[in-house]
């Protein structure tokens, strides 16, 4: 998620202490990220995360994985939210605007 009012970090910290890190590698070898920044872009992503707390739990996505993604995003006040899977964040119940990584490059 981003938001223009800060660096990108608004994340669960929840989410963080629960996350198989196995699997973010994983997604991050498969689009041919060299083995060598992987490891920093996951260190990026837990030294800068910031937790949102989340208030109530809510059925947003058509995806219930992606749901605590969904209200982050709402609550942490994110601009964007950047993803490989625009179809599990549906643009019409969210503020933040979705879309895949090249279209938000492209906006910068």
């Amino acid at each position: 998620m981003y938001s223009s009012t800060g660096p990108t970090r608004m994340i669960s910290r929840g989410w963080l202490r629960k996350t198989s890190w196995t699997s973010t590698k994983e997604v991050l070898k498969r689009r041919n990220v060299r083995p060598a920044l992987i490891g920093k872009v996951i260190n990026l992503i837990r030294e800068r995360a910031e937790e949102i707390k989340v208030r109530q739990p809510a059925q947003i996505s058509p995806d219930p994985d992606d749901n605590a993604f969904c209200v982050c995003a709402e609550q942490g006040k994110a601009d964007s939210i950047v993803t490989l899977n625009v179809k599990d964040f549906p643009q019409e119940k969210l503020r933040a605007r979705v879309s895949m990584p090249a279209d938000f490059l492209a906006r910068l």
